[in-house]
């Protein structure tokens, strides 16, 4: 994959330019930074083996696999079993190479990455990979979730409500704890479902953030051969380069709209109307059909230039071809004059000896 310094170095006016989307520290009126709840995705390989990871995760014993829908298998759910100052820490990771953490410190996040890249088919580059990441804040709260601003507000997890109950009135009768264990175990699920929702949302983004890297890494690649043609220089390409190049734009382009779901909602969400909206406001949010527009534009723009390079170098090897046939044709005309001048003196030869013989 393209390294992001070159990227950014170059500043030719060809380049796919986007802006980072990191997320600035909030700072307290005594100048300090705020830590607060966050959502952080990465898009860290091609793909990630689920079922070796899943085994990998049960033998260490520090995590432990939620259950999803039977529908769900593109992705796994990993919680932490040790919580820090009573926040659930929830990890989704995806097959396509992303994964998304809910309330996960910036160290233990970079470890499981360390971890998760032991089981990752073609890796990205580590500073690409922070690079292109996605953050978002995180609010919980009892009403429905959502996205407000740049805010997820995400309905509390069944042990905080449980405790800011428990806080309030003191005791819990057997019959009350029985009617919330029942209700706390479907919120659960639904929080669990919302959470997948934005998640696989964010994945998508991560995903396409890579992918318009390595866009930008391939115009950035041609650029030389542009100015040689605005100069009218000479291609300094050969015909298997250029395609090489038309290969790569090829398989980018399948990888966007035909191996993703970037040009569509996921069949996941066909029969879960109330996820349908969540998963739709992230992705306007992220701007992620917008960007695919502009990424399937400017795939057509350089498959149009490696098609006129193709072509200009197609034309250049059929005038050497065409050259070499005259400068053959050439050659045998030659020999056929010499063939033919021989043959004349030959004859002049023979008719003069002819009449030597006849004077005799």
């Amino acid at each position: 994959m393209p390294n992001v310094s070159a990227i950014l170095k170059n500043h030719s006016a060809l380049q796919v330019t986007k802006p980072a989307r990191k997320k600035a520290p909030k700072i307290s009126d005594q100048g300090k930074t705020v830590q607060v709840d966050n959502v952080v995705a990465y898009a860290i390989a091609e793909e990630v083996n689920l079922e070796a990871l899943e085994t990998h995760l049960i033998n260490q014993g520090l995590y432990t696999i939620g259950e999803m829908p039977q529908d769900v298998t593109n992705a796994v759910l990993v919680r932490g079993k040790y919580n820090v100052d009573q926040k659930a820490k929830e990890i989704f990771v995806f097959r396509d190479g992303s994964v998304v953490f809910w309330c996960v410190p910036e160290i233990e996040r970079g470890a499981f990455m360390k971890m998760l890249s032991k089981y990752a088919h073609a890796p990205y580059l580590t500073s690409l990979v922070i690079y292109e990441r996605e953050e978002l804040d995180i609010k919980f709260r009892n009403g429905k979730s959502g996205l407000v601003g740049e805010t997820i507000h995400l309905r509390q997890s069944p042990e905080r409500s449980g405790q800011e109950r428990k806080s309030k009135t003191g005791h819990i009768t057997d019959e009350e704890s029985d009617t919330i264990s029942i209700r706390e175990r479907e919120d659960d699920y639904h929080r669990l479902l919302e959470m997948y929702t934005f998640s696989n949302a964010l994945s998508q983004s991560v995903k396409l953030a890579i992918w318009e890297a390595s866009l930008s890494k391939f115009v950035t690649s041609i650029v030389s051969v542009t100015e040689d043609l605005r100069h009218g220089n000479k291609i300094r390409m050969s015909r298997k380069q250029v395609l090489m190049k038309t290969g790569e734009l090829f398989s980018l382009r399948h990888l966007i709209n035909l191996s993703s779901d970037l040009l569509d909602t996921p069949d996941f969400y066909w029969d879960r109307a109330v996820l349908e909206p969540l998963y739709q406001s992230l992705c306007n949010h992220l701007n992620i059909a917008r960007r695919t527009r502009v990424m399937n534009e400017k795939l057509s723009h350089c498959c149009e230039l490696t098609e006129l390079l193709s072509t200009q170098l197609n034309d250049a090897h059929h005038t050497r071809l065409e050259v070499m046939i005259i400068v053959l044709i050439l050659v045998e005309v030659v020999f056929e004059c010499i063939h033919y001048v021989e043959r004349y003196w030959e004859s002049q030869v023979s008719k003069r000896s002819a009449s030597s013989s006849s004077e005799v």
